[in-house]
């Protein structure tokens, strides 16, 4: 993310963007972890500008706070079939845990 033709504030949130950006891509050269969990359409957009190796997957999911319920409950409804329905702490864990689960299946 370029930061010309921004103001100090927009700058400030780019740099900071740029900054995450670099020390995420270093901490999954170092760990490098089988599988990623993402977390939140921020966290989503911030894996997709990483040059990560096709054999990387990355699992994404709606941000478990309250203000995400709406993405959650596209979400539990497309999985109704697995008995989701509310958009509950507990059902977002079971759904969280099943996806997880199938991965390491």
């Amino acid at each position: 993310m370029k930061s010309q033709n921004l103001n100090t504030k927009e700058r400030y949130k780019v740099e900071v963007f740029n900054n995450f950006k670099e020390a995420l891509k270093y901490e999954i050269s170092v760990f490098k972890p089988e599988l990623i969990l993402a977390f939140g359409k921020p966290a989503s957009f911030a894996l997709s500008l990483i040059n990560l190796p096709d054999s990387q997957k990355i699992i994404s999911f709606p941000h478990p706070s309250g203000s995400a319920n709406t993405e959650w409950k596209k979400v539990l409804v497309e999985n109704e079939k697995s008995g989701y329905k509310l958009c509950s702490n507990q059902n977002k864990i079971d759904y969280l845990n099943t996806s997880i689960d199938k991965y390491f299946a």
